[in-house]
């Protein structure tokens, strides 16, 4: 609470004087206008998150100014504070519509004036962490968002680094081919097709024994495959 800005706007100079100690004693950062209009223009130059605004003055009452209050744009809150000695409901109905969020009753008392206090800190404090968590989903989801970027930019030269070596494979003079532990054959080039007779579509996804190596061919191929895949040469 203590080093909090708060804005009074208080026609009767006595009455502000009171409740501006009360709240520097609270350790309140205290701005004092003596009339709306006053208010309005301080507020505009230096925003503040406390207002507590008299009901009745002159040049701007203070329903007038809650309204200019809740149009102005700005990044944090504004909790209104309407000090008034109404107590009817239609008045008060107005004064919420005019965008106050709580009353302070004439005469002020100090108790009363603490309590409210109390409940205006703890709306600006949730106030205040949603803002905070809301810029951290931000500022993640442009993180996320860069990531995604580049994620997407890495699989576009993964493609493109893909195509190249497949044209490059399939154009190679020599026959070349690819096989998994198992001797499925999953690239053939076209080499391959002229020398061993078999088309793509005949040969791809099975045993190269099946067809390419077989008898003698097939056994010097497996002995070949062990040796490779124990480290030997």
């Amino acid at each position: 609470m203590h080093g909090m800005r708060v804005l009074i706007a208080e026609d009767d100079r006595v009455a502000a004087r009171v409740l501006e100690r009360l709240l520097r004693q609270a350790g309140y950062e205290v701005q004092v206008a003596y009339d709306g209009k006053q208010a309005w223009a301080m507020y505009q130059q230096n925003p503040v998150p406390l207002v507590i605004t008299d009901w009745m003055m002159p040049e701007m009452d203070g329903l007038e100014l809650c309204r200019r209050l809740r149009e102005y744009s700005r990044e944090g809150y504004t909790y209104i504070l309407l000090l008034t000695a109404r107590d009817q409901k239609d008045d008060r109905l107005e004064a919420l519509n005019a965008g106050a969020d709580d009353f302070l009753t004439k005469p002020l008392d100090p108790l009363e004036l603490q309590a409210r206090l109390r409940t205006a800190q703890r709306i600006l404090d949730t106030e205040q962490r949603l803002q905070e968590q809301t810029r951290r989903l931000q500022e993640l989801n442009e993180e996320l968002y860069s990531q995604t970027e580049q994620l997407a930019q890495s699989m576009r030269l993964i493609e493109f680094a893909n195509r190249r070596f497949a044209e490059l494979f399939e154009n190679l003079p020599i026959p070349c081919f690819t096989f998994d532990e198992q001797g499925i054959l999953h690239e053939w080039n076209q080499a391959a097709e002229q020398l061993y007779g078999y088309s793509k579509t005949e040969v791809l996804f099975r045993s190269m024994f099946e067809k390419v190596f077989t008898g003698e061919a097939a056994t010097r191929m497996q002995n070949l495959m062990q040796m490779v895949l124990a480290g030997s040469t």
